[in-house]
């Protein structure tokens, strides 16, 4: 074993020794951390982005070979990212509770962190993502220098350097998902070519699609859609297949732009081939809670159709060139295939298996795919398993995942950026969109169901007939709303009409109270403004719409589709898209409101580093909700919760009438103040016309 060892370092250089000693270490790390060892992810998160940026600098330092500028940069980096993340590891606990009053320690090392993954992208992936990630870094900044919506108030150094060092930035999502799944689907790939499954796949692609015209380039798109079922690297793939398939498609008459083009396209069509993807949908499955086995499910006709698309248009360009398929002898036969290498099927189909069937999770499954793909070539020993192909295997494996680490530190940047404008700095930044929207929205909605109501005005008198008979008569109403009790009507109706508007329920104060404003009674004219638009303006033109144009009589309608079919009836499909639009314009700007009312009663409540808290937790309360409940379970738990708040915000006006009154006084009769001067001011604006 010894022996073997030496004779596989032998004849590579001090900085390949190390950097395939770092890879090999980390593959390890990974699969032990994933079955044995239960590490902490503040421990487990970094180490695989320290590796990542010495294997990076390594790999620049061997390229440039002597001392130089550019050297003795690269090693800073290398011993930067040491200290830098080093210190989050250690300093993790104590970092969580200064959150709010960050240290210089903080600050320092939060730079050095994001000037090493910046570097390391760039150097793994060249400039493209490195100056997304330099643009939002600098509208952090100077954000305050732009126009709304865009702009912000700008943020300090600490503050940002706090997000993006922190878990929602850096050792964020992107970076969890790579480090727990991608990594070791990327590792799974990597012993599967070393033990001739790349070479397997190539062969089944060639027997099938190469007597066709072109058949190289149709060669490579169905071993690369092949070779993407297990791997999610667009590089890998390229290396496995394209040395194979780019000579003989020169060979066939392709030219050499095309057949690189080729290879490239299709295996970069590998990382949506289900069921193992690309770091993308991994993170796609962390991010939104969506199961992996769904998403797999969800891309498989994509890549069909992206696979197909490909190959009509090679077939076209070969019919173009008058293109030939390859010659019979250079065509393996298929059957021959699977009878001597069948067992390279067994991890392809484990992982189907056991994502899709069994519903393992995905760190699981390519561990046990490993597994199968170093048990499957002892069935027919035709593939010998020596430790220098591990070593490979473990060294492609973590290689091939350096980039995507580096990658993900950028993309949690980005994101840390945008929670910080969006979220961070509050929901009324959000909600400058849609003041403009929402009563523009509310407008052409009311404007809308006026044109309904005129439509049908020969039918106004029966219908306020029929409202006033029932409503002093107390009988169930008919038609679309048969069957329903008088009991059932009184309740839904007591719950909509207390809290519709959000006036009983007094949520309205928290943003009420954020108003910059002389004196309270001024804006209280605004909520009292609010109300009587929403319940007496949009709610009974919106009833008038619905019962004039005789929607209301139809069966099968439910609540919600009442308004939809009033529009439709008289403007068509352009009347339900557009309700579809107005609701929810409303329904975006109340989750909004709601947050913003939140994150207000919770800093009164609990404190400014608890609503700061909260700005976070509303998102995720939101998702559990939609997720876990329907609409009928959603609305009773919410008139529950706000049952109690009403009849609490009941009690607190009753002691507050007083105030009330006080206030109303002093408004209405200061001299010289507050109203008495607003009218003198219009007074004096009127006599000077």
């Amino acid at each position: 074993m010894f022996s073997e060892l030496k004779a596989y370092f032998q004849d590579m250089s001090v900085y390949k020794k190390i950097i395939c000693v770092l890879c090999v270490f980390l593959s390890g790390y990974d699969l032990l951390a994933a079955t044995v060892i239960r590490i902490n992810y503040w421990v487990h998160y970094p180490m695989n982005l320290l590796i990542a940026a010495l294997v990076i600098c390594l790999t620049s330092m061997e390229k440039r070979g002597k001392v130089s500028i550019g050297y003795i940069f690269d090693a800073a980096i290398g011993l930067s990212a040491v200290f830098s993340i080093g210190y989050y590891m250690l300093n993790y606990s104590e970092m969580l509770f200064r959150t709010t009053k960050p240290t210089d320690y903080d600050t320092f090392f939060g730079i050095i962190c994001i000037i090493v993954c910046l570097t390391i992208t760039r150097k793994a992936t060249g400039s493209g993502l490195f100056i997304v990630t330099a643009t939002f870094l600098t509208y952090g900044f100077f954000g305050q220098y732009l126009p709304a919506p865009f702009g912000h108030a700008g943020f300090k150094v600490s503050r940002l350097v706090r997000m993006i060092f922190g878990e929602v930035g850096i050792f964020g999502s992107p970076l969890t998902a790579t480090a727990t799944f991608v990594f070791l689907f990327c590792l799974f790939g990597a012993f599967l070519q070393n033990f001739a499954g790349g070479q397997f796949f190539i062969d089944l692609a060639t027997g099938a699609a190469g007597k066709f015209r072109g058949g190289p380039a149709k060669v490579a798109v169905i071993s690369s859609a092949l070779f993407g079922t297990v791997s999610g690297s667009a590089i890998a793939n390229v290396v496995t297949t394209g040395t194979f398939t780019i000579p003989l498609m020169k060979k066939t008459g392709y030219k050499d732009y095309f057949a690189g083009a080729v290879e490239a396209v299709a295996s970069t069509g590998g990382q949506i081939m289900p069921p193992v993807m690309g770091a993308t949908a991994f993170i796609m499955a962390e991010m939104t809670g969506i199961p992996y086995s769904e998403i797999c499910i969800a891309a498989l006709i994509p890549a069909a159709l992206f696979f197909f698309s490909v190959f009509v248009m090679i077939d076209l360009e070969a019919v173009k060139l008058n293109l030939k398929g390859l010659d019979p002898d250079q065509i393996p036969d298929i059957r021959q295939i699977l009878r001597d290498k069948w067992p390279l099927l067994s991890p392809l189909i484990g992982i189907i298996l056991m994502l899709l069937v069994f519903k393992m999770s995905s760190s699981r499954t390519a561990v046990v795919a490993i597994l199968i793909t170093i048990i499957a070539p002892l069935i027919k020993r035709n593939i010998k398993i020596t430790l220098t192909k591990v070593i490979d295997a473990l060294y492609d494996g973590a290689h091939s995942c350096v980039s995507i680490l580096a990658s993900c530190t950028c993309a949690g940047i980005i994101i840390a950026v945008l929670v910080g404008v969006i979220l961070a700095g509050g929901f009324k930044r959000v909600s400058s969109v849609t003041d403009i929207l929402v009563p523009v929205m509310a407008c052409l909605y009311v404007l809308g169901a006026l044109v309904i109501i005129f439509a049908h005005v020969g039918e106004l008198p029966a219908i306020f007939g029929m409202i006033f008979q029932d409503a002093f008569t107390g009988r169930a109403a008919v038609g679309g709303f048969a069957g329903a009790t008088v009991m059932a009507a009184i309740r839904w109706g007591a719950a909509r009409g207390v809290y519709s508007n959000e006036a009983g329920v007094g949520s309205t104060i928290a943003g009420h109270c954020t108003a910059d404003t002389d004196h309270p009674i001024r804006q209280a004219q605004f909520g009292i403004f609010e109300v009587f638009m929403d319940t007496i303006v949009i709610c009974t033109i919106t009833a008038l719409a619905v019962l004039a144009s005789g929607v209301w009589t139809q069966e099968g309608l439910s609540s919600g589709q009442l308004a939809l079919a009033a529009f439709q009836s008289v403007f068509g499909n352009f009347g339900a898209i557009f309700v579809a639009i107005t609701v929810f314009m409303f329904v975006f700007s109340t989750i909004i409101s709601a947050g913003f009312f939140g994150q207000i009663q919770a800093e009164i409540l609990f404190g400014r580093k608890f609503s700061k808290i909260w700005v976070f937790m509303y998102p995720l309360f939101i998702g559990i909700a939609c997720a876990f409940s329907n609409v009928t379970t959603m609305y009773m738990i919410l008139d529950g919760f706000l049952a109690v708040v009403v009849i609490l915000n009941m009690i607190g006006l009753v002691f507050m009438c007083k105030q009330v009154k006080d206030l109303q006084r002093e408004y209405y009769n200061t001299p010289g103040m507050y109203y008495l001067a607003d009218r003198a001011a219009k007074e004096a604006k009127k006599a000077a016309k």
